[in-house]
């Protein structure tokens, strides 16, 4: 199955990341990644998934303050919250 084929059925709130060879691609909302202009979507758009998996994020909500690893984008609050951490889930495709 394509990636194109593919996001046809997820809605454009779902978080996504879209890894290559070990390499991010594309890390954010799918509304937002139709939306962009500078092409980077035709640039994947048409190529084979060979995994797909929904993978949970859990960070520490004060990750700043402890200098711990960032969150995949930490502008974003947190879908589920619990005392001191935090859960956000993406669909992980690897192509």
């Amino acid at each position: 199955m394509k990636v194109d084929e593919f996001l046809e059925v997820l809605s454009n709130s779902n978080l996504l990341r879209i890894r290559q060879e070990g390499r991010d691609l594309y890390r954010g909302y799918l509304g937002l990644l139709r939306q962009d202009d500078s092409g980077a979507y035709e640039k994947f758009r048409d190529a084979e998934i060979k995994c797909f998996m929904i993978e949970p994020e859990i960070t520490h909500r004060d990750w700043k303050r402890k200098r711990l690893e960032p969150p995949l984008l930490p502008e974003e609050a947190a879908q589920y919250s619990f005392r001191d951490l935090q859960v956000t889930l993406y669909y992980k495709i690897e192509i």
